[in-house]
């Protein structure tokens, strides 16, 4: 019953997910399938047919699809939802469970993918547990949006010309002190509208982390870390120590406020109500967001350096053979191979990142310009080892890269001259294999070929 547009414009000022633009992480800007699902749920709770509760339960299969999180913040948000109607009333049994079995059957492959298929170590995996049990470090100077886990114990709900203590954080779990104030406003005058205030409150303490932390230092009771609920839940149900970035979980405690600051003018109909709302909320963007307006940018890589990409089909071959997790004083993406991807869309070998091998024909191209670079030859056999995987360039990324005259002479010498070098990116072409001074031995008459195409195209 309230203003959509205003439920809208808080909604899209979601200061967690204006974050997470900031550093590409792609999987937070799905949450609002989160919202659609709590609408889909109600209402087929209300409507108790089959059909709405299948669609309550595919919702819930779309959320766990947009992103492992916001499969969990759903769940978690279906069972509070579904415990509450069961308490008012058993006939909601036949309309959960419906929705239950639909998303369970039709996620189920996907769930297992997650659990299972990732590397020991990684968010996700049970390995991570140690790290995310262990208090964190102070950090008076940089703590909202400097908490690996976690967030500020006042980084939900003070504005930060408040707090201070951010710089450019990659993620936030600020509710919006205007949001926050309207909503508790408008539960305060409709006493029913309470669980979504509920709502956002919980996810707002989840988003905590493990540890309580106030203004970047740990609070410690007798010279112990004093842990926060989601470090409780994280210490008592091992599943839980699987979720490393709960600060993800203020998402969902702003979309929650969304419908309440939609209700306040239905409570207060004054016409300048809207207009002080709207000002108001636009004014806490500006100056309370940790996450600053306009966003700070860069200019993307040049295009000009992949201009001869454009004039035949191929892959490129990606030196180093893994980027670092931190960026180096040098760089200045932290995969920009990913970026210039954007620009020649060109199949690339990976950079095996977050510790995901290469694919075989990727490591074995990796492998041997490395090979060419410290001794100036490889067995004659590999002449062609490039045409196989289907490698038409070799980009290597200086900046990744520590600078060596004698390397690149050598790439020069067995690969032929560079065809573009810039302090961002030197390009050579493999498509004419490598040159006959720089092959040893005779060539093979029989034996395993080299890698065929690359498992990841």
């Amino acid at each position: 019953g309230g203003r959509m547009w205003l439920g809208a414009l808080a909604g899209v000022m979601n200061a967690s997910v204006l974050a997470a633009t900031t550093t590409g992480i792609t999987e937070q800007l799905g949450v609002g399938w989160i919202g659609l699902f709590v609408a889909a749920l109600l209402h087929a709770l209300k409507r108790s047919t089959a059909v709405s509760a299948v669609i309550a339960g595919l919702g819930l299969t779309i959320c766990v699809a947009s992103g492992p999180y916001n499969g969990v913040w759903a769940a978690l948000t279906a069972t509070a939802i579904g415990v509450a109607a069961l308490i008012r009333s058993r006939s909601h049994f036949r309309t959960l469970a419906i929705s239950a079995a639909t998303a369970a059957a039709t996620a189920a492959p996907l769930i297992h993918a997650i659990l299972t298929g990732r590397i020991a170590g990684q968010p996700g995996t049970p390995e991570l547990a140690s790290a995310l049990l262990r208090a964190p470090a102070a950090n008076p100077q940089l703590f909202r949006g400097g908490i690996r886990f976690g967030t500020d114990l006042t980084d939900p709900f003070l504005p930060l010309w408040m707090t201070g203590g951010a710089g450019m954080p990659n993620h936030t779990a600020y509710l919006g002190a205007v949001a926050l104030i309207a909503a508790i406003v408008v539960v305060v005058k409709r006493r029913n509208t309470w669980p979504w205030l509920a709502g956002a409150l919980a996810f707002a303490v989840l988003s905590l982390g493990p540890w309580l932390v106030w203004k970047g230092v740990p609070i410690r009771v007798g010279g112990s870390g004093l842990m926060a609920p989601a470090g409780w839940m994280a210490d008592t149900l091992p599943f839980f120590s699987r979720i490393s970035h709960w600060h993800r979980a203020g998402a969902v405690a702003a979309l929650f406020l969304a419908p309440l600051v939609s209700l306040l003018p239905r409570i207060f109909p004054h016409k300048w109500v809207v207009p002080a709302l709207v000002a108001l909320l636009l004014i806490d963007r500006g100056t309370g967001f940790p996450v600053g307006w306009p966003l700070p940018a860069s200019a993307g890589p040049d295009a000009t350096a992949y201009a001869d990409l454009s004039t035949q089909t191929g892959a490129v071959l990606v030196l180093p053979q893994r980027f670092p997790d931190q960026l180096g004083p040098r760089a200045r993406w932290r995969d920009p191979a990913l970026m210039a991807q954007l620009l020649h869309q060109r199949p690339i070998s990976e950079a095996a990142a977050m510790g995901h091998k290469r694919a075989t024909s990727g490591q074995h191209g990796g492998d041997l310009v490395e090979q060419l670079a410290r001794t100036g030859t490889v067995d004659r056999g590999h002449r062609d080892a490039f045409k196989g995987p289907g490698f038409v360039w070799l980009a290597v990324y200086n900046r990744h890269m520590i600078p060596n005259a004698r390397r690149d002479a050598m790439w020069t010498r067995c690969l032929g001259p560079a065809i573009h070098r810039s302090d961002d990116v030197t390009l050579y072409k493999l498509d004419g294999g490598i040159n006959e001074q720089c092959l040893s031995g005779a060539l093979p008459s029989a034996g395993i070929p080299a890698p065929g195409a690359p498992q990841t195209f």
